[in-house]
């Protein structure tokens, strides 16, 4: 009996996840779900959640005063642009900016029907991408707001841009938009994926992605190509972050207490345990090697080890570089006259693009030919002849078959 009760004690110990980083809970007395941070030059922190939750406090982050902006709306993103521009957004079009007389001013989005995320373009001006897939650029500091052409009524869950004309916007059905002209209009490129992808940011020498099903892309080449790297986790993943003093630090935090860290720019990474389930919306890196989650029911933890060994090993490059296709999304959709979307394959093969209807009869066909490994091919869609509703638009090829929905209106 002795023997018996030792080995189960022994079993219990073996199953325990091997972990060194030392989680603590910071308490901050609220429930409400905490969706994102943004650390300033002075060194203060700002943070956000639900029912117009602000907090913010100095390092080492343990104690966080409120701030009133005055609106109980769920507040969604937070960027900083200089030491006193802060834009902070929520739901039903909800903004506010602070000034540089630290003034929090109404600056709400005309189309109030929509939920929305904002990201810098320089100072003063930002993008604000919608639930419902539209894009508003402001140059004034929110004063005026000018709507933009983005195609698609995809939600948009995150995007990033800066001083450079270019930018990106990430969504539902594996959704990445490109702008090449400050924001003005945005081209769908070929993520590879259908799962829906909630975070974006630039890293050392490219853009990194993190969405549903553990779902962790990098491209190197302005989102010609993205590459899967292995997460080992099926959790939907909604934050990213990198270090300010190494950009080849990132982490990355979802739901069920999910925090991944890689130290070599995202090309392997390990599970973190932070020793809750908690779902995780903000995560960051900070210099001194502290890093901070926060998320449902007003959880936010920290760790001051966080580059410590106790992570579990999940890489698997080899894998992640596997052969495979990438299929944009249709872009405008809904459409009224023509459509576009675009694929790449990675070996060389016949591909065929074949439009159906939702009872699977064929309605058109808009391409049939020899693909050449690793050229984007674009694929006109004329809908001009189609009844509004919506359709399935079908990629066919050797060793692969994919597909996107399309809705045409009149």
């Amino acid at each position: 009996m002795y023997r018996l009760a030792s080995v189960l004690v022994l079993l219990c110990c073996l199953a325990r996840p091997v972990s060194a980083q030392d989680w603590s809970v910071v308490p901050l007395g609220i429930t409400d779900t905490l969706r994102a941070f943004e650390q300033g030059s002075s060194g203060d922190v700002f943070l956000i959640g639900d029912n117009g939750t602000v907090r913010m406090a100095f390092s080492p982050f343990t104690d966080w005063s409120l701030v009133n902006v005055g609106t109980n709306a769920d507040l969604l993103s937070l960027v900083r642009q200089t030491a006193t521009q802060i834009w902070i957004t929520g739901r039903n079009g909800v903004v506010r900016v602070r000034d540089n007389q630290l003034e929090w001013n109404v600056r709400n989005i005309p189309d109030a029907t929509q939920d929305y995320i904002v990201f810098s373009r320089s100072s003063g001006e930002a993008i604000a991408a919608g639930s419902g897939g539209s894009i508003w650029k402001s140059e004034d500091l929110g004063v005026t707001w000018s709507l933009q052409n983005s195609g698609t009524t995809t939600p948009l869950h995150a995007g990033i841009g800066g001083t450079f004309a270019e930018g990106y916007v990430v969504g539902d059905g594996g959704l990445i938009l490109k702008s090449t002209d400050v924001g003005e209009t945005w081209t769908p490129l070929p993520s590879g994926t259908i799962a829906a992808l909630y975070d974006v940011q630039f890293i050392p020498g490219g853009v990194e992605v993190a969405g549903a099903n553990g779902t962790l892309l990098s491209s190197n080449d302005g989102g010609t190509t993205w590459t899967p790297r292995p997460s080992n986790t099926t959790a939907t993943l909604r934050a990213l972050s990198t270090s300010g003093q190494n950009a080849n630090f990132h982490l990355a935090a979802g739901d069920g207490g999910t925090v991944l860290r890689s130290l070599d720019n995202g090309l392997t990474w390990c599970l973190m345990d932070p020793g809750v389930t908690t779902d995780f919306y903000a995560a960051r890196m900070f210099d001194n090697n502290l890093y901070i989650a926060a998320g449902a029911d007003g959880v936010l933890m920290q760790t001051e080890t966080g580059l410590s060994d106790g992570c579990q090993f999940v890489s698997n490059e080899s894998e992640a570089a596997a052969p495979g296709h990438a299929l944009s999304a249709v872009w405008p959709n809904p459409a009224r006259s023509e459509a576009t979307l675009t694929f790449r394959v990675d070996q060389p093969q016949h591909v065929m693009v074949k439009v159906f209807d939702v009872q699977g009869r064929r309605v058109g066909e808009a391409f049939t030919d020899r693909a050449a490994a690793g050229v984007i091919v674009p694929v006109a869609l004329d809908v001009q002849g189609l009844a509004a509703g919506t359709y399935i638009v079908r990629v066919q090829g050797a060793d692969f078959t994919d597909h996107r929905r399309m809705a045409v209106i009149r």
